[in-house]
């Protein structure tokens, strides 16, 4: 038979609006705030629909609550020693209100209309970046007719050469820690100092020249500029400028990663120099 006509607990607008108010301000007072980044994919692969590079260049600050899952600290294998270092594969999970989500966060950007895998979670708690695996709508399940959270499935996020620049300064130090380096030996006698976030170039111009690239740091008294998002080859004896500082590129080795420490290819390509990568006739394995 069917269900009481008299009876309706699944479409009252009225009902579920106090349930939203109740989920919503039971986060507000016993959750955390937390900065939502959004990501970005740049020049899509449409073959193999991957992105060229991603960034991340917006921060949104929504309150959140820490799930059953994490209520006794941090989830996942823990912190596991490898030949590569420590790896740290925390997870946590976090429940976030879908009426909240979309007055924060769709109100500013329409294409928003909820969490999304990719995108990362700052926790300003533990000052640490989660990325979003899996986003769950559907727990509790329809509640008097309607969901009310989102549960955000995260784990703690391993750089990959991304953009990162956001406006807070602990997120937006991850690229200039972790990102792809060289370190760029000046000349004496230069002018102007460079400043870190700003762009340098070779050549002409910014858009013209044959190499640019990011500063990440400049030491004055050792003449060092070290440069991340690096775009084209740098020429020795070619004078490096951000439009302002001016210095002649006096050395550098494109080869020697100054922050990855457990980085081998220089290693790697010494050895291949020194003959132990036999490419000759003989070698039936090698190329001739």
């Amino acid at each position: 038979m069917a269900t009481n006509s008299y009876f309706s607990h699944n479409t009252s607008t009225v009902e579920q609006t106090l349930l939203d108010n109740l989920v919503v301000e039971s986060i507000q007072i016993m959750g955390m705030d937390i900065n939502y980044l959004p990501r970005t994919q740049n020049n899509i692969d449409t073959l193999f629909e991957d992105a060229e590079r991603n960034s991340f260049n917006t921060s949104y600050t929504i309150e959140v609550h820490i799930g059953e899952d994490t209520l006794q600290g941090f989830g996942g294998e823990g912190d596991l020693v490898s030949r590569f270092g420590v790896e740290v594969r925390d997870t946590v999970q976090l429940v976030m209100a879908v009426s909240r989500f979309t007055s924060v966060i769709t109100s500013q950007d329409a294409t928003l209309t909820k969490p999304r895998e990719g995108d990362l979670i700052y926790l300003p708690m533990s000052s640490q970046l989660y990325e979003i695996t899996f986003v769950e709508d559907m727990i509790p399940f329809f509640q008097i007719g309607k969901n009310y959270v989102y549960q955000l499935e995260c784990s703690l996020f391993q750089y990959a050469d991304e953009e990162i620049a956001v406006g807070i300064a602990a997120v937006d130090a991850v690229e200039t820690t972790y990102s792809y380096a060289i370190d760029l030996t000046m000349a004496v006698g230069g002018s102007g100092s460079f400043t870190a976030g700003t762009n340098i170039y070779q050549g002409t111009s910014l858009t013209a020249g044959t190499a640019r690239g990011e500063v990440a740091s400049w030491d004055s008294s050792t003449r060092i500029l070290r440069v991340i998002n690096i775009d084209g080859t740098f020429n020795a004896n070619v004078a490096v400028t951000d439009g302002t500082a001016s210095w002649t590129l006096s050395s550098f080795d494109d080869l020697t990663l100054p922050t990855d420490k457990f980085a081998q290819n220089l290693e790697v390509e010494t050895l291949a120099d020194s003959g132990i990568v036999d490419f000759t006739e003989s070698n039936p394995f090698g190329n001739f």
